[in-house]
Protein backbone atom coordinates (compact mmCIF):
# COMPACT_ATOMS: atom_id res chain seq x y z
CA UNK A 1 0.00 0.00 0.00
CA UNK A 2 1.32 3.44 -0.90
CA UNK A 3 1.93 6.18 1.64
CA UNK A 4 -0.65 8.91 1.43
CA UNK A 5 -0.18 12.30 3.01
CA UNK A 6 -3.22 14.48 3.60
CA UNK A 7 -3.55 17.84 5.27
CA UNK A 8 -6.34 16.47 7.46
CA UNK A 9 -7.33 13.15 8.92
CA UNK A 10 -10.10 11.22 7.13
CA UNK A 11 -13.47 11.83 8.76
CA UNK A 12 -16.36 9.37 8.99
CA UNK A 13 -16.66 6.39 6.64
CA UNK A 14 -14.80 5.68 3.43
CA UNK A 15 -16.93 4.87 0.37
CA UNK A 16 -15.74 2.84 -2.62
CA UNK A 17 -17.07 4.05 -5.98
CA UNK A 18 -15.78 2.22 -9.04
CA UNK A 19 -12.13 3.26 -9.38
CA UNK A 20 -11.97 5.61 -6.42
CA UNK A 21 -12.34 5.96 -2.69
CA UNK A 22 -14.56 8.80 -1.45
CA UNK A 23 -13.74 10.39 1.87
CA UNK A 24 -14.32 13.55 3.83
CA UNK A 25 -11.00 15.11 4.87
CA UNK A 26 -11.83 17.28 7.84
CA UNK A 27 -15.15 19.07 7.81
CA UNK A 28 -14.70 21.07 4.60
CA UNK A 29 -13.10 18.82 1.99
CA UNK A 30 -14.59 15.91 0.05
CA UNK A 31 -12.00 13.93 -1.90
CA UNK A 32 -11.99 11.18 -4.50
CA UNK A 33 -8.76 9.18 -4.14
CA UNK A 34 -7.41 6.66 -6.61
CA UNK A 35 -7.46 3.11 -5.25
CA UNK A 36 -3.68 2.96 -4.88
CA UNK A 37 -3.93 6.08 -2.70
CA UNK A 38 -1.21 7.73 -4.80
CA UNK A 39 -3.22 10.77 -5.81
CA UNK A 40 -6.36 12.78 -5.28
CA UNK A 41 -8.50 12.41 -8.42
CA UNK A 42 -10.67 15.39 -7.48
CA UNK A 43 -11.77 17.29 -4.41
CA UNK A 44 -14.53 19.70 -3.47
CA UNK A 45 -14.68 22.26 -0.69
CA UNK A 46 -17.83 22.87 1.34
CA UNK A 47 -19.03 26.45 1.63
CA UNK A 48 -19.93 25.64 5.25
CA UNK A 49 -19.17 22.14 6.55
CA UNK A 50 -19.99 18.73 5.10
CA UNK A 51 -22.75 17.61 7.45
CA UNK A 52 -23.84 14.27 5.98
CA UNK A 53 -22.38 11.27 7.81
CA UNK A 54 -20.64 10.15 4.62
CA UNK A 55 -20.70 10.78 0.89
CA UNK A 56 -23.31 8.75 -1.05
CA UNK A 57 -23.16 7.46 -4.62
CA UNK A 58 -26.29 7.54 -6.79
CA UNK A 59 -26.63 7.36 -10.59
CA UNK A 60 -23.06 8.37 -11.33
CA UNK A 61 -23.08 11.23 -8.85
CA UNK A 62 -21.56 11.71 -5.43
CA UNK A 63 -24.02 13.28 -2.97
CA UNK A 64 -23.16 15.15 0.20
CA UNK A 65 -24.88 17.50 2.62
CA UNK A 66 -23.37 20.97 3.02
CA UNK A 67 -25.40 22.37 5.91
CA UNK A 68 -28.89 22.53 4.38
CA UNK A 69 -27.68 22.20 0.79
CA UNK A 70 -27.76 18.81 -0.95
CA UNK A 71 -24.91 18.82 -3.48
CA UNK A 72 -24.25 16.36 -6.35
CA UNK A 73 -20.88 15.97 -8.07
CA UNK A 74 -20.09 13.89 -11.16
CA UNK A 75 -18.31 10.82 -9.74
CA UNK A 76 -15.79 10.62 -12.58
CA UNK A 77 -14.32 14.12 -12.32
CA UNK A 78 -15.98 16.04 -9.47
CA UNK A 79 -17.86 18.50 -11.67
CA UNK A 80 -20.72 20.01 -9.69
CA UNK A 81 -23.90 18.69 -11.34
CA UNK A 82 -26.65 20.26 -9.24
CA UNK A 83 -27.63 21.32 -5.74
CA UNK A 84 -30.87 21.68 -3.83
CA UNK A 85 -31.39 23.91 -0.79
CA UNK A 86 -33.37 22.42 2.09
CA UNK A 87 -34.69 24.04 5.25
CA UNK A 88 -32.80 21.74 7.65
CA UNK A 89 -29.19 20.60 8.17
CA UNK A 90 -28.56 17.35 6.26
CA UNK A 91 -27.25 14.34 8.16
CA UNK A 92 -28.08 11.29 6.03
CA UNK A 93 -29.13 10.47 2.48
CA UNK A 94 -31.09 7.45 1.31
CA UNK A 95 -31.87 6.61 -2.28
CA UNK A 96 -34.50 4.85 -4.35
CA UNK A 97 -34.85 4.73 -8.11
CA UNK A 98 -36.10 8.26 -8.62
CA UNK A 99 -36.22 9.89 -5.20
CA UNK A 100 -33.63 10.87 -2.61
CA UNK A 101 -34.59 10.70 1.05
CA UNK A 102 -32.70 13.22 3.15
CA UNK A 103 -32.50 12.82 6.92
CA UNK A 104 -31.94 15.97 8.93
CA UNK A 105 -30.37 16.74 12.29
CA UNK A 106 -33.70 17.88 13.73
CA UNK A 107 -35.45 14.67 12.69
CA UNK A 108 -37.60 15.21 9.59
CA UNK A 109 -36.90 13.07 6.53
CA UNK A 110 -37.45 14.97 3.29
CA UNK A 111 -38.08 13.46 -0.17
CA UNK A 112 -36.22 15.16 -3.03
CA UNK A 113 -36.52 14.43 -6.74
CA UNK A 114 -33.78 16.24 -8.70
CA UNK A 115 -35.02 18.39 -11.58
CA UNK A 116 -35.40 16.52 -14.84
CA UNK A 117 -35.81 13.10 -13.22
CA UNK A 118 -38.73 11.10 -14.55
CA UNK A 119 -40.58 8.54 -12.51
CA UNK A 120 -40.31 5.12 -14.08
CA UNK A 121 -42.73 2.43 -13.01
CA UNK A 122 -41.25 0.03 -15.55
CA UNK A 123 -44.18 0.48 -17.95
CA UNK A 124 -43.53 3.79 -19.65
CA UNK A 125 -40.22 3.06 -21.34
CA UNK A 126 -38.19 5.84 -19.76
CA UNK A 127 -34.55 5.02 -19.39
CA UNK A 128 -32.54 5.47 -16.25
CA UNK A 129 -28.86 6.40 -16.16
CA UNK A 130 -26.56 3.55 -15.18
CA UNK A 131 -23.70 3.81 -12.72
Amino acid sequence: MADFAAEAEPRWRLILARESLLVFLGSQSLASLDLSLDKIRWSAKASKDWTSARPYVWRGTVLAGNGGELVAFRASDGTREWSHQLSETIRGIGVSDDVLYVGTLKGPVLAVRPAGMELDNGQNGTSRPEF
